[in-house]
């Protein structure tokens, strides 16, 4: 089985859309696409027609990207109370009235999965497109931008929040303490041995870069200096 992402962003509909349409469009989008059509898909959601914008998000094949990119086949593939040929042709009707139109969307959103570490920003478009005698909404990718796969960034780009990770810093700290009397340098608090700005420096690089950590001993076993004596 192939590893989950997860995708959050924005949807700005560009062109005349009236509201029929724009109704329309979501509906039958969502209709092949959303989370009840597989594990992986893509949802539009909270639409705003007066400003033509709506979120989007989704559980990727890999990644988000591979699902904008294959969602022509998903749809074609679709057999849920009708035929494969009502799928296609519910879905080139669609997409002619929006190439008719002179219709897109331009599509922001962040993706992230944590077994490739993957962390990427992506700014792309969909447009209808004539190919091999059917329509498709080709997936073309304008921008993208990829980060370090770490706390601080999954925070920076609102996929998570602090409160989001299992381990936080105070418990780690107090941890720390409790199993080897080391406390930071400016922790007033407790009577212990200070740790060197060098080690509290490594400390919170690990704990950065293990977002998923689920307990203290996760961190110190990346830590050559503990437990020994500082």
């Amino acid at each position: 089985m192939a590893n989950i992402s997860s995708a959050i962003g924005t949807l700005q509909f560009e062109g005349e859309w009236d509201k029929s349409f724009f109704d329309k469009f979501i509906k039958t989008f969502n209709k092949y696409l959303d989370d009840q059509a597989g594990d992986y898909y893509i949802k539009i959601s909270n639409e705003n027609f007066e400003n033509l914008e709506a979120y989007i998000n989704g559980c990727g094949r890999w990644s988000f990207d591979n699902n904008l990119s294959l969602l022509n086949r998903w749809v074609h593939d679709y057999q849920v109370k009708q035929s494969k040929e009502e799928s296609i042709a519910e879905w080139n009707d669609l997409l002619k009235e929006m190439e008719a139109q002179c219709l897109a969307i331009n599509v922001y959103y962040c993706d992230e999965e944590s077994g490739m570490e993957l962390l990427v920003e992506i700014e792309g478009s969909l447009t209808p497109l004539q190919k091999d005698n059917e329509m498709i909404l080709q997936w073309s990718i304008c921008n993208e931008e990829y980060y370090s796969y770490n706390r601080n960034n999954l925070v920076a780009l609102k996929l998570y929040n602090n409160d989001n990770f299992e381990l936080s810093m105070e418990e780690l700290k107090n941890d720390l303490y409790q199993k080897f009397g080391l406390i930071f340098q400016n922790d007033e608090n407790k009577k212990g041995t200070k740790l060197t700005l060098h080690h509290q420096s490594q400390i919170e690089k690990e704990f950065n870069e293990q977002p998923f950590a689920c307990e203290s001993e996760d961190i110190f076993n990346e830590l050559s200096f503990l437990p020994e004596t500082i």
